[in-house]
C-alpha cells in the first residue's frame, strides 16, 4: 500500500511531531507499506537552519520538500509567494506518488480544500492525526469555529488520535462518526548502550510555552527546592528568543533572583538531547490543567521514561493515568507547592527514586514501545 504523509513541520529534525510521524512512518514501513513524506513548504529560517536537505531518506524514511529550499525568505512578500508555489508543487509531487492513502498531520482550510478536490477525481483515502483538541488555544470553541470544524472533518476517511478522550471529545463535541485509531505516545528504545557521567541538573525539554507545559510554576517551584540545595541547576531546552512567553518567563527568573541557576540551551542535537536527559538527576514536567492538555499526551513523557532517571510529572496528562506514583513516575498537582515538595522529595530519597525511574523505563517500553 501507499501512503503519502502531507506533514508542515521540519523534518527530519524537528519538535514532538516531526518525532511522532517520523515514528509513524518507520512503523507503516515495517509493516511493508511504501511511504514517503511529503513537505509542502520551507520550514528553516535564516541562522537557525537545521534541515538542509530538500529530499533524502531518513533512518528508511523518503521525505522530499517541494519548495526548492528548506529555509524561508526574510521577505513577507517573498514568503507568501514561495509558500503559494511549494504548495503547488506538493501537490504535483502528490499526484505523482499515485497514493491509496494521505495522512494529514494539520493543514490550513485551503490546503484541506485543494487536496479533497482532488479526492474527487481519486481513490484515495484521507486520514487526519490529531495529537490536540482543535482550538487548543482558546477555552471554547465558537459555533461559527464547530460549525467549520464538523463540515471539514466529516471529509475525511479516518482519524489517528492520540488519547481516548480525544476521540470522545470528536465524537461526541464535533459530531465526528468515523473509523478512529488511538496511538499512544511512541516511544523508541535507545539502542546507545553509552553511560552517560550523571550531574545535578534538573531538565526540562520541550517548547518554552507556558499555557502548554507551565514555565512559570516550573521556575517557582525550582526557586523553593534552590533554597534549601544549591547544588542544583534548571536546564531547559528550545528557543527562549523565540517563544512567545520569552519577557513573563524572564521577568520571573530576574525576581525570583535565579538567573545563574537556569540554562537554556536553545536548540541542540538529538546527540546532545540524549546525554542531556540521561545525565539529568530529575527530568521534569509541570503541565498546568487547560483544555489543550485534558486532551493530549507529550511525547516528551515517553522520553523521559526512557532515560531510566526519575521523573517528575503534574498529574493532568492522560499519559500520566498509564502510570502510577511513586512506583513508576512521580506525580504531583500542578502548582508550585506540590511540584517542590515533589523535588525535594526525590531528592531526599534519591536511591529509591532511581528505582522509580527504572522502573519508568521498563513501564514506557511495555506500553508505548515502538
Amino acid at each position: 500500500m501507499r501512503i503519502s504523509i502531507y506533514l508542515r513541520e521540519p523534518y527530519p529534525i524537528g519538535m514532538a511531531c516531526t518525532k511522532r510521524i517520523h515514528l509513524y512512518a518507520k512503523g507503516l514501513i515495517a509493516c511493508g507499506n511504501e511511504v514517503k513524506i511529503i513537505l509542502p513548504k520551507a520550514t528553516e529560517t535564516i541562522g537557525s537552519c537545521y534541515n538542509k536537505s530538500v529530499k533524502g531518506i531518513f533512518q528508511g524514511v523518503p521525505y522530499q520538500y517541494s519548495s526548492r529550499t528548506t529555509i524561508r525568505s526574510k521577505y513577507f512578500f517573498t514568503r507568501r509567494v514561495q509558500d503559494f508555489t511549494a504548495f503547488l508543487r506538493s501537490l504535483i509531487i502528490l499526484i505523482s506518488s499515485k497514493p491509496d492513502i494521505v495522512l494529514l498531520t494539520g493543514s490550513s482550510y485551503i490546503d484541506t480544500i485543494c487536496l479533497f478536490a482532488i479526492k474527487l477525481f481519486s481513490k484515495w483515502k484521507f486520514i487526519l492525526e490529531r495529537s490536540e483538541v482543535p482550538y487548543f488555544n482558546k477555552t471554547s470553541i465558537s459555533f461559527i469555529n464547530r460549525f467549520f470544524l464538523k463540515k471539514i472533518y466529516s471529509l475525511y476517511d479516518g482519524f489517528i488520535v492520540i488519547s481516548e478522550k480525544l476521540k470522545v471529545y470528536l465524537e461526541t463535541e464535533i459530531e465526528i462518526n468515523r473509523r478512529y485509531h488511538i496511538t499512544p505516545i511512541l516511544v523508541e528504545p535507545n539502542k546507545d548502550k553509552k553511560e552517560y557521567e550523571k550531574t545535578e541538573n534538573i531538565v526540562y525539554t520541550g517548547s518554552l510555552l507556558d499555557y502548554k507545559d507551565g514555565i512559570v510554576v516550573l521556575l517557582k517551584a525550582f526557586s523553593v527546592v534552590l533554597k534549601s540545595n544549591h547544588n542544583i541547576k534548571l536546564v531547559m531546552t528550545g528557543d527562549i528568543e523565540k517563544s512567545r512567553d520569552k519577557k513573563i518567563i524572564i521577568d520571573t527568573i530576574n525576581t525570583l533572583k535565579i538567573t545563574e541557576f537556569v540554562k537554556f540551551t536553545g536548540y541542540i542535537s538529538q546527540e546532545k538531547l540524549t546525554e542531556l536527559t540521561y545525565s539529568a538527576k530529575i527530568l521534569i514536567l509541570a503541565k498546568p490543567l487547560n483544555r489543550q492538555n485534558m486532551y493530549n499526551s507529550a511525547t516528551k513523557i515517553g522520553e523521559y521514561l526512557l532515560t531510566g532517571r526519575p521523573v517528575i510529572l503534574s498529574n493532568v496528562d492522560t499519559a500520566s493515568e498509564e502510570l502510577e506514583d511513586n512506583i513508576d513516575v512521580f506525580l504531583a498537582e500542578p502548582s508550585v507547592k506540590a511540584m517542590s515538595e515533589k523535588m525535594k522529595y526525590v531528592i531526599s530519597n534519591y536511591e529509591m527514586s532511581l528505582k522509580v525511574g527504572e522502573n519508568g523505563k521498563r513501564t514506557a517500553i511495555e506500553k508505548f514501545g515502538f
